[in-house]
């Protein structure tokens, strides 16, 4: 696991050394800049707090996680609830419905990493 970890967050700190140097030579505009910061900062945050190491913490991820699983769901409810309406076509709904699954396969992947 501290592998992993350890190879997640110098992937991340590769990726915003890259980052720098886009922002420099590629001309990207400075609210994208800052969006990529904003996420590759959370993203080493949270390797930094699936690295705890005291009951407390772990119970504090465990928590987290568990309420992100709630958050998509409301999501995945909202739209079906559409395409039950007619609101979404089946195409829409399958896409929206593709990127809840990534994000419920992604949180799922770290949670069972972190227990072994």
């Amino acid at each position: 696991m501290l592998e992993e970890a350890k190879a997640r967050q110098e992937a991340i700190e590769a990726a915003g050394r890259r980052l720098d140097i886009l922002a420099v030579t590629a001309g990207v505009p400075p609210d994208i800049i800052a969006r990529l910061r904003t996420h590759h900062r959370q993203r080493i945050e949270q390797i930094r707090l699936r690295s705890c190491d005291t009951d407390e913490q772990r119970q504090h991820v465990i928590q987290g996680d568990e309420f992100e699983l709630q958050l998509i769901a409301a999501e995945r409810d909202l739209i079906n609830e559409r395409y039950r309406e007619g609101a979404l076509k089946d195409e829409t709904r399958r896409r929206l419905e593709h990127e809840l699954d990534l994000r419920e396969a992604q949180l799922v992947s770290v949670r069972n990493d972190d227990n072994g």
